[in-house]
């Protein structure tokens, strides 16, 4: 629980950096006020900053899990960015320059779609959205750590770490975007409304009972889970105000 409230906070701060500060200074309030948006120039120049750091990280590489559909099984691979447009990954960092010994581009991979170009991707979505996260080993995944690549004919699916996320979700889709125009990634707002939206989801299911968890559905609005986020933060004040008596 102190790991997830610390994790909101500082998504809290991130979103507040880049354009949004008016909505989550009103976070405490009962109703938010209209979100005060600055301008088209200094959006940008916000944002900038985070999309070159994510850009350098994804072609410096690291190691990433990546997850697996068949066996349900997971595995720790190096991914980078090779010659400014291949992203490729391998069990250890020196293989990625091979071909030949890279997984994600091995012509003779028994599986057809392997990838390579940054054109080959037609989607990055972040969370857990697709198949494979729904398997038993995987469920217990933080679905603000998760995401997936969607080719044509699959997905490949990966989970970092806390200090991975931001850098790789932002740095990939800006350049994902940039070699396929048409493919759907997640602009540096976006992502840092959905990774509050699925951290305070998470911390409302903890205290919720079992019997009203049953009914909660997954899908519900960034407003919605703001007000249960509110309420819940609410009746802890309020139990330690009467513990204290």
């Amino acid at each position: 629980m102190a790991k997830l409230r610390t994790s909101c906070d500082k998504i809290v701060s991130g979103i507040s950096k880049i354009a949004f500060r008016a909505v989550f200074q009103d976070l405490n309030m009962r109703k938010l006020k209209p979100v005060a948006f600055r301008d088209k120039f200094t959006l940008a120049q916000t944002t900038r900053p985070l999309i070159n750091k994510g850009v350098l990280k994804v072609k410096l590489g690291d190691y990433l899990t990546k997850l697996n559909l068949t066996s349900g099984g997971k595995s720790k691979q190096f991914f980078q960015l090779v010659d400014e447009v291949n992203l490729r990954w391998a069990s250890k960092k020196e293989k990625v320059q091979d071909v030949k010994k890279c997984h994600s581009c091995n012509p003779n991979s028994r599986h057809p779609n392997f990838l390579d170009h940054l054109s080959d991707i037609k989607g990055l979505v972040y969370g857990k959205v697709t198949k494979v996260f729904e398997g038993k080993k995987n469920r217990d995944k933080e679905p603000w750590l998760c995401f997936s690549l969607i080719l044509k004919n699959r997905s490949y699916d990966v989970f970092a770490t806390e200090e991975q996320i931001n850098d790789w979700v932002i740095g990939l889709s800006h350049l994902i975007k940039k070699y396929s125009p048409d493919a759907c990634v997640v602009r540096p707002g976006q992502f840092f409304w959905k990774k509050l939206k699925m951290v305070m989801f998470e911390l409302v299911k903890l205290k919720l009972p079992e019997k009203n968890l049953k009914k909660l559905k997954p899908n519900l609005s960034f407003v919605k889970v703001v007000n249960m986020y509110h309420k819940l933060m609410v009746f802890n004040k309020m139990q330690k105000a009467i513990q204290n008596i």
